[in-house]
């Protein structure tokens, strides 16, 4: 039976280690410990300098361990912190009463006490202020290069997969891309030659820079393996999948993939289509006013070196239509859970057969838009025979 596309693995992402925000519960620490210094002030003899400092330990300790709960949301973390201080006497301030800390500096007089100790407060408050300046700088730091990153893909992006508007004297083509992140996935290009038309669509396995750059890589590819084939008037589809499968399975990770369809178009109203993994192609057939969809029953690029693809036939007619599409239309979720699907797709093209390219890729978009969120890179590309 014919694959109709191929599932993408979902992707895992790791949390953020706690090493990378030292600096906040550093100024945690400082600053709320340093609170604890207001109960040395509240004894009946206000505290020394060193059993002000123990305080500070045990308040910054618990001050971080709450940031840690709420930061990384292991709420469980908050049961232990609400009963710490109930067990904090027994376990902690007997044992280092014990060694004399809290003797220390109590031979001074109690204002000298008293001012030492509001030293330590504002001093310790001041470093943990320092420290959250820090810490902040550094996300700005961090979020301006990340941005500037963004910035730059973008750009990349936009100068890979520009949008598609070629008229030629047996066909016309309209392709658009809409990435999902500053960089996508999706390629969609049109290589002319005397008497022929070249044309891909491919969606690389998931988003954003790194499969933006296996997207660049791929029609880098299928380019120069059209060029070093320019003059053999023979060479198939299935071949140029086949060479284009063995580059991407040796230069991407185990875990990346692509799909895609393409098809060369003739003068002659002669066509070739070839699929790896991908969605079908939907055909309008002119003279019969009726769509069909031409399968898919191959292998993603990139899973099996080995591979071998072939391509298919058809004789087509002035008004026939091809419609490519990427599978960030087909999955948009509605509120309840249901997914945009191929059907709805057919639908939309049922009810515009009779409209130019750029007006059937804006009704798919719109359609699929109004469906629900884009999570993923939409294109569509579309050909009509002259």
């Amino acid at each position: 039976m014919p694959v109709l596309w191929y599932a993408r693995p979902v992707p895992r992402h790791s949390a953020n280690s706690p090493r990378s925000d030292a600096l906040m519960y550093l100024g945690v620490f400082f600053i709320f410990g340093s609170l604890a210094i207001l109960i040395a002030f509240m004894q009946p003899r206000a505290m020394g300098w060193l059993g002000g400092l123990a305080l500070v330990l045990f308040g910054g300790t618990i001050a971080v361990g709450w940031a840690r709960a709420f930061a990384a949301r292991r709420f469980w973390l908050l049961v232990p912190l609400i009963i710490a201080p109930f067990f904090a006497e027994p376990l902690f301030f007997d044992p280092i009463a014990r060694l004399g800390v809290f003797r220390v500096g109590m031979d001074t007089s109690e204002m000298t006490r008293k001012i030492i100790l509001a030293v330590l407060m504002v001093a310790l408050t001041s470093v943990g202020f320092v420290l959250f300046i820090q810490f902040v700088r550094s996300k700005e730091r961090r979020a301006e290069r990340a941005q500037a990153e963004l910035d730059v893909a973008r750009v990349i992006h936009e100068s890979i997969v520009p949008p598609i508007a070629l008229a030629t004297a047996f066909a016309d083509v309209l392709a658009t891309s809409s990435p999902s992140a500053e960089m996508g996935g999706d390629l969609v290009d049109a290589v002319q030659r005397d008497g022929e038309l070249d044309v891909f669509l491919a969606d690389v396995s998931g988003h954003g820079v790194g499969a933006g750059i296996v997207m660049g890589m791929l029609k880098a590819s299928i380019r120069t393996r059209l060029l070093a084939h320019a003059d053999n008037t023979n060479d198939d589809l299935g071949l140029v999948l086949r060479d284009v499968n063995r580059v991407t399975t040796d230069l991407t990770r185990p875990e990346m993939f692509a799909t895609l369809a393409c098809a060369r178009v003739r003068a002659d109203r002669s066509v070739s289509y070839a699929l790896a993994g991908h969605l079908p192609i939907f055909r309008f057939l002119a003279a019969e006013r009726r769509w069909t969809r031409l399968d898919n029953q191959h292998l993603p690029l990139g899973i099996d070196a080995e591979a071998e693809f072939t391509s298919g036939t058809l004789r087509a007619a002035p008004g026939d239509i091809l419609v490519f599409l990427t599978d960030g239309l087909v999955e948009v979720m509605d509120s309840k859970g249901q997914q945009f699907g191929l059907d709805r797709i057919a639908r939309v093209l049922e009810s515009t057969a009779d409209h130019a390219p750029l007006a059937i890729a804006d009704a798919l978009l719109a359609a699929a838009r109004s469906h629900g969120t884009q999570t993923d890179d939409q294109s569509v590309l579309v050909v009509r025979v002259l």
